[in-house]
């Protein structure tokens, strides 16, 4: 019993003496740590430098701008009777002088002039219709007395160059009621007003054939436009000293035309056409001149046909470079005047800087392909 006591003091003293020991090996290794942490402190981090890659490609500097297509002259041919002879085609450009149709075996002739044929023409007769018959025929080399052309009047000149027309062209003159006349007639020939149609501009194209053969006509025959229409480009007012001559003009990639003047006032021709009104002639309303922007010409490139479907929005291209070496315009060194990069190595490379667009620029004496750093300040980076 009394060698139970004395263990008892024992063993409390051994774990007494064995948690001091632990707390001051404890202190020891955290005071170690502690030294060694403020001694080594935080370890550096290394940022790789950022690189951009040299390519080849190309740029272009563009303007949007609107378009509106001006509608030309549009004439519908009338007729009653049987189309006898195939008439003018899609796509023939008739010109002053030349045949329409045939009905009946009767010819309906364009020529050019400021007045309609409002009735038949016969010698003696005298007007504004006359004098557009004569000017027409004067254009076509047909020889009139100076006296007739004074007065406006269907002398025996004006019978004699119209009974020549029909001739020239393989078909019988005629009086004013449509009767066939013989060289010993000559002075009574006449013009029956549905054999001819006057209009200011020429040519003029159809818009579908002038009568197949055995086509029963009463009414409209076939409607003629001119061709080409007139395309005018609305520039942004901000952009427009930078439109000049010749600079292309490109919808989705394919060449349109090339800019031709700037517009300084309203045309004739663009006022006529806000004044015919409503789609029936072609007229956009796409496009239209405000306060906004300014009006250019277009001169259409060589085999594109101006209608209506160009109407909405083109681009200007200002400048192009293609084949050419590319970088991001933030990794350009130094000043405008000295650009430079530097290469993944550290050296710096001089370069020669062209056409910036969106960010990226043409850069010159450096081959695609090089990698670039780019600089982490923008102070690096050129003014």
């Amino acid at each position: 019993m009394s060698g139970q006591s004395s263990a008892r003091p024992f063993a409390l003293g051994v774990l007494v003496t064995a948690v001091v020991v632990i707390a001051v090996a404890g202190a020891t290794l955290a005071a170690q740590g502690v030294f060694r942490f403020t001694a080594t402190g935080p370890q550096p981090v290394t940022i790789p430098p950022l690189l951009v890659l040299v390519e080849r490609g190309s740029l272009r500097d563009v303007v949007p701008v609107g378009a509106q297509v001006v509608p030309s002259t549009r004439v519908e041919v009338t007729a009653t009777g049987v189309v006898t002879r195939p008439g003018s085609g899609t796509g023939s450009a008739l010109k002053s002088g030349e045949l329409i149709g045939v009905v009946n075996e009767r010819p309906i002739f364009l020529l050019q002039g400021n007045t309609p044929l409002f009735r038949d023409l016969k010698k003696g007769d005298s007007g504004r219709d006359v004098a557009a018959l004569q000017s027409g025929l004067i254009a076509l080399h047909y020889v009139l007395a100076d006296g007739e052309i004074r007065s406006s009047t269907f002398g025996w000149t004006t019978a004699r160059a119209v009974y020549d027309f029909y001739s020239d062209r393989s078909f019988a003159p005629v009086d004013a009621g449509g009767n066939p006349r013989t060289g010993a007639q000559v002075s009574s020939t006449g013009v029956p007003k549905t054999e001819f149609l006057m209009t200011p501009q020429v040519p003029l194209t159809p818009l579908a054939a002038c009568g197949t053969v055995g086509q029963m006509a009463d009414g409209p025959l076939c409607i003629l436009t001119g061709t080409p229409f007139a395309l005018t480009l609305q520039v942004p007012l901000a952009e427009a000293e930078r439109i000049k001559q010749d600079m292309p003009v490109r919808r989705a990639g394919a060449l349109v035309g090339t800019v031709k003047d700037r517009i300084t006032e309203p045309s004739p021709t663009a006022d006529a056409g806000k004044d015919s009104g409503g789609d029936e002639g072609g007229q956009s309303q796409q496009g239209e001149s405000n306060s906004s922007t300014t009006p250019f010409s277009v001169t259409p490139a060589k085999g594109v046909m101006v209608d209506t479907t160009l109407a909405g929005s083109l681009e200007v291209v200002v400048a192009e470079v293609t084949d050419i070496a590319i970088v991001d315009a933030v990794a350009i060194r130094g000043t405008p005047q000295a650009p430079w990069v530097e290469l993944v190595d550290g050296r710096r490379l001089d370069v020669t800087v062209g056409l910036c667009v969106s960010g990226r620029c043409e850069v010159n004496d450096i081959e695609p392909g090089t990698e670039v750093s780019v600089p982490r300040s923008t102070s690096e980076t050129p003014g």
